[in-house]
């Protein structure tokens, strides 16, 4: 990985060029609390940000592009909270939850990916106000055949006018 957060660390990680590496470009494993904010990951073997194994995570206004399987992805239980992200052109999914992760994907721009927002079934997550678009097998996805019961599609916020 580019940045790694294991077990009980605890990071905020901003502004940062995370690219070509083995793995991740940005990694929180175990325990691991990580704040991400304005960072570019691209080019990363398999994703640009990553949540595992319990972390929690606050994901928001980056760049994930062009990487081997997802711009971001949160796994085995993992908290995510996506928003003002821009995930393009990266092989599988922009967003994609995961054994049994949990979270608030909104306002991100998911596109020419293969899929925008994947979420696979045991997932809890609220997904809203996201621009998905030109994905080459769909923009909004739920794995293993089901009709869509882990993903919560939140309605456009009231804004009053004045």
């Amino acid at each position: 990985s580019g940045i790694f957060l294991n077990e009980n660390a605890r990071g905020e990680v901003r502004n940062n060029l995370c690219r070509n590496n083995g793995l991740y470009g940005i990694s929180a494993f175990g325990n691991a609390r990580l704040t991400a904010e304005g960072n570019t990951c691209e080019g990363n073997v398999r994703v640009g940000i990553i949540l595992s194994e319990n972390a929690r995570g606050e994901v928001r206004a980056n760049q994930c592009r062009n990487n081997g399987y997802h711009g971001i992805s949160a796994f085995g239980s993992a908290r995510l909270t996506a928003e003002g992200n821009t995930c393009e052109g990266n092989e599988e999914c922009g967003i994609f939850l995961y054994k049994n992760s949990s979270g608030t994907v909104q306002n991100n721009t998911c596109r020419y990916n293969k899929y925008g927002i994947g979420v696979e079934r045991g997932s809890k997550v609220k997904i809203g106000n996201n621009s998905v678009s030109n994905n080459r097998r769909g923009n909004v996805k739920e794995f293993e055949n089901s009709p869509y019961p882990g993903v919560l599609v939140l309605p456009p916020p009231v804004v009053p006018s004045l």
